[in-house]
């Protein structure tokens, strides 16, 4: 399993009002799944957002997956998955963004 680097990840439990966040080293699961160890991440958390190259300046980043992926977002309670954004999902969404006329 290879490493990719420090991901931030901010979702929504529906056990809290407030959000959560978590950094740590995302890993490699397979070749559409990234894996990342955060204590906490369950319910309401599908879909937070997976970013690289974040500045926390600007709150700007690059998405390169959302919680979800694998079993779910996974069955360890403190292990989450996401499907990762390659380079078909960015030309997927620059064909959206053109057909919106952005």
């Amino acid at each position: 399993m290879s490493t990719l680097g420090d991901q931030p990840i901010t979702g929504y439990p529906t056990s809290r009002d407030t959000p959560i966040s978590c950094q740590n080293r995302t890993k490699k699961f397979s070749d559409t799944q990234l894996r990342i160890q955060c204590t906490d991440f369950e319910g309401g958390t599908s879909g937070s957002p997976w970013l690289t190259d974040y500045d926390p300046k600007s709150h700007t980043g690059t998405v390169i997956g959302v919680l979800g992926g694998h079993e779910g977002g996974g069955d360890e309670n403190d292990v989450s998955y996401a499907a990762y954004f390659d380079n078909d999902i960015a030309k997927l969404y620059q064909r959206a963004q053109d057909d919106d006329g952005n």
